[in-house]
């Protein structure tokens, strides 16, 4: 069948299409820091803020992805092979967050980290959740005290929702370098966040029968 423009105009106008740029991500606290301020040396943030502070300050984020595994078995115990899929691993999504003016974001997202693997301790007067000159104990919380539920919605051109994703038991794996440099006057002090989480759903699809 040769291509056809018109017939791809038609599509695109029936089926409109959906931008990359329309979307907000909310990062609700884990339950070991609900009711807890960040303690910023002569001051203290709530972090409960600093949930909707994220909804504005992450510009990118990549959305769950999905590799089923599988391995190659004989059709017929002999001759050639095909790919039988055994298991489903979810690829962790990365975020990339711009830093407020007094890199908030950083602490939360440092405390996050550190609190799921404590290998920094606490700092008499640093930024921590809780005061103390504490050494590090090099072990794991509990995940149900660290994991939460994040969301990615992603809108349309009128700003209603299109999508909605949910990511279950999400916690922070990363929290990538920050390239700083004197002679660099232009661009923003960015976070790279990688997300690691058990699940993910994409509300409201589901699969019917027809009959």
């Amino acid at each position: 069948m040769a291509f056809n423009i018109e017939r791809l105009r038609q599509n695109i106008s029936a089926y409109g299409y959906a931008k990359q740029n329309k979307f907000e991500v909310f990062v609700q606290e884990p339950p070991i820091f609900r009711n807890r301020s960040l303690r910023l040396n002569n001051r203290e943030v709530n972090i409960r803020d600093l949930n909707n502070v994220h909804r504005f300050r992450i510009e990118q984020v990549s959305t769950p992805s999905i590799s089923l595994l599988s391995s190659d078995v004989n059709r017929y115990a002999i001759g050639p092979t095909q790919k039988m899929p055994y298991n489903a691993q979810f690829r962790d999504l990365t975020f990339s967050v711009l830093a407020d003016q007094n890199a908030d974001l950083l602490d939360f997202w440092y405390n996050w980290v550190n609190t799921v693997f404590n290998f920094n301790g606490q700092e008499a007067n640093g930024n921590n959740i809780t005061p103390g000159n504490v050494l590090p104990t090099y072990t794991a919380r509990y995940k149900e005290d660290y994991s939460t539920t994040m969301m990615i919605v992603i809108y349309n051109e009128f700003g209603e929702t299109i999508k909605t994703i949910n990511i279950y038991d999400a916690f922070p794996s990363s929290v990538r370098e920050i390239q700083l440099a004197w002679n660099d006057k232009v661009n923003l002090l960015r976070l790279a966040v990688s997300i690691t989480y058990s699940g993910y759903s994409i509300v409201g699809t589901n699969i019917i029968n027809n009959n």
